[in-house]
């Protein structure tokens, strides 16, 4: 009688598990069948961290493509999408997708922003990607100084 109820409550957790893992996947549009998660900090799963240099981050849930050297970085958003991405939101998908690419060897790499009411796909570009990282030295020197050396927004600066 004990193993049943163990067996009925495992069968249970399983399906659930595999439930909120197909679930992710549609939050992202993504086919459940073409990519597989590396890692997702939704749902208090493990994390994929990223480094690159003194870059340090976690998206929000990290695939790569079953068949091609393809990945794809979700990044949830609980605000409405009002027809444009803010700058921050972009450069945040940009360095996770730079450090994505870098530390798994991919040939392609793009973005899910998923907002509150639909999703919204960023392509890499790598020529901005180098130039966020450029400023890297900035930003240590403004932590320690507690105070922005340059105050020219950054949209400005790296566009």
């Amino acid at each position: 009688m004990l193993s049943i109820i163990a067996f009925v409550l495992l069968a249970g957790w399983l399906w659930s598990a595999r439930h909120s893992r197909r679930q992710l996947f549609t939050t992202f549009s993504l086919d459940p069948h073409a990519y597989r998660l590396l890692g997702t900090d939704l749902g208090g799963r493990k994390p994929l961290y990223l480094r690159l240099g003194v870059l340090r981050g976690a998206p929000d849930a990290a695939f790569v493509s079953k068949t091609n050297k393809h990945g794809v970085i979700g990044e949830y958003k609980s605000r409405r999408y009002r027809g444009f991405v803010r700058w921050r939101e972009r450069y945040q998908c940009l360095l996770y997708m730079g450090m994505f690419k870098e530390q798994h060897n991919l040939t392609r790499v793009c973005a899910v922003l998923r907002f509150a009411d639909q999703c919204v796909e960023i392509d890499f570009d790598e020529d901005m990607f180098h130039r966020l990282v450029g400023l890297c030295p900035e930003f240590q020197c403004a932590r320690k100084r507690w105070r922005a050396p340059n105050h020219m927004p950054r949209h400005k600066r790296v566009a």
